[in-house]
């Protein structure tokens, strides 16, 4: 066929290009075709499109080989929940949880280095414009004085040392008494009742006549000899200490014994009087009541001192000294505080309240301190100076603590923090960072949100 050579001028160039382009098409690699592969579970690959048979998803087109190169999978992109970040999806659509939008995740956090981060939590990057939009700002951990203040519940109790019980020296019927009730005040020597007993009050006066040989003298202007060699007189009569203690079973001061000592013969009644001030704690006798020799007629309460009992938590207990300061506030009293300081610890807790209890000694001079009277002990303990970062840095989920910590460039590195006692503004830390280091102090809880988003991304890539 012959061509017109102007036309084949023409057409000569549309062949040429189109030999070259049949000739690209079959000069492909061997055995190189198109592979479709499942979004969630890359390891389903098919030569023709259709649905995944694992979850159903539809197969998506994938360059030749890109699984195959050093094993690598498939990047996607991935949409996630700004609320939950478990929740991931290949597609755009609303989270069947909470029914926010799901957002555009970047996978980022990959790149960065989290061996040493919590589980759950992966480094993030916030430049430094976006910290100033969170308001994020950062604190640097160093040494605190620690001042640890403790507050417990306490009661007042009469102090044991200054309780006196009254007995009665001999057996006799009651014939007077001179106190009415519990609550009564009693002077020291104050009478406190009159026993009758003809055979006790005989006794006393021979005592009163035995030691008026001394002629009332006191044991240190005695000699030693007179003391025990008994004398050519009365055969009743006995040593001078001996009946000196007989005679202050009743109550009677030295100046009353050298007194009665003069005229034995003019004791006509048998009195117990009060061996020390202070309010009845207890009253068992009547008039008319017979006693035996040794009976408890009233217990008397010295209340210029009392005691007050705390109970401190089982982590409060090992932070107290004997001696510490304590300050006592009454909520019947307000307006008045009370200084004391801690006489005694309890060695073991209380089995049903787990508490440990402590013994206050206070002064008590005006007696508005009654026993049984609720209180409040307030103690501060001085804890020295220790490694501590801003509260505000730690976030607690009651297995662990952890902070972020400010790295190189716009990194922040989520770490495990070992955390010790607290004042409520700064955190001990016994492990975890060490002094110098920078955490952040405010917006933590958006950047752990984005944390724990960065790491759900991750753990998604790696499957």
């Amino acid at each position: 066929m012959n061509l017109n050579p102007q036309v084949a001028r023409r057409v000569w160039p549309w062949l040429l290009v189109f030999v070259l382009v049949v000739a690209a098409i079959g000069c492909g690699r061997p055995g190189q075709q198109i592979e479709y592969r499942c979004p969630m579970h890359p390891e389903v690959v098919s030569t023709h499109p259709g649905d995944c048979p694992v979850c159903g998803m539809k197969l998506v087109a994938s360059s030749p080989g890109v699984a195959a190169r050093e094993g690598e999978k498939p990047r996607q992109a991935l949409y996630v929940c700004p609320m939950d970040p478990e929740v991931t999806s290949n597609e755009p659509g609303k989270c069947p949880k909470c029914g926010m939008k799901l957002v555009l995740a970047k996978s980022n956090a990959g790149a960065m280095d989290d061996t040493h981060a919590p589980a759950g939590l992966a480094p993030v990057s916030i430049p430094a414009a976006k910290r100033e939009m969170l308001g994020l700002t950062t604190g640097e951990v160093a040494t605190h004085r620690f001042t640890h203040h403790i507050r417990a519940a306490a009661r007042i109790v009469a102090d044991e040392s200054r309780l006196f019980r009254v007995t009665t020296p001999a057996e006799g019927w009651v014939d007077k008494l001179y106190v009415q009730g519990i609550g009564d005040v009693v002077q020291k020597g104050g009478p406190l009742l009159e026993l009758y007993n003809i055979d006790a009050l005989n006794a006393m006066r021979r005592d009163l006549s035995g030691f008026a040989h001394f002629g009332g003298q006191t044991p240190n202007q005695v000699k030693d000899e007179e003391l025990y060699v008994r004398q050519k007189v009365d055969p009743t009569w006995q040593p001078y200490d001996y009946l000196l203690q007989r005679l202050r079973r009743w109550g009677l001061s030295d100046d009353q014994i050298k007194t009665l000592s003069q005229a034995p013969g003019d004791l006509k009644r048998l009195v117990i009087y009060a061996l020390t001030g202070g309010f009845i704690a207890e009253k068992s006798v009547i008039t008319g009541q017979r006693l035996q020799a040794g009976d408890q007629v009233f217990v008397l309460a010295d209340l210029s001192r009392v005691w007050a009992e705390a109970d401190l938590s089982a982590s409060d207990g090992p932070l107290i000294r004997s001696g510490m300061t304590v300050e006592i506030q009454a909520p019947a009293l307000p307006g008045r505080s009370f200084s004391g300081h801690v006489a005694a610890i309890a060695p073991f807790l209380e089995a049903q309240t787990r508490t440990q209890r402590v013994r206050i000694d206070l002064p008590n001079p005006d007696a508005v301190l009654h026993p049984g009277l609720p209180a409040v002990a307030i103690l501060t303990v001085d804890l020295g100076e220790r490694v501590a970062v801003a509260s505000s840095a730690l976030l607690r989920t009651g297995e662990r603590a952890y902070a972020f910590r400010v790295a190189d460039g716009d990194r922040l590195v989520p770490v495990v923090v070992r955390a010790g006692v607290t004042d409520g503004d700064f955190v001990e830390v016994l492990e975890g960072l060490a002094s110098g280091d920078r955490v952040v102090t405010s917006a933590t809880f958006l950047v752990d949100s984005e944390s724990a988003m960065a790491a759900a991304l991750k753990a998604v890539a790696g499957r």
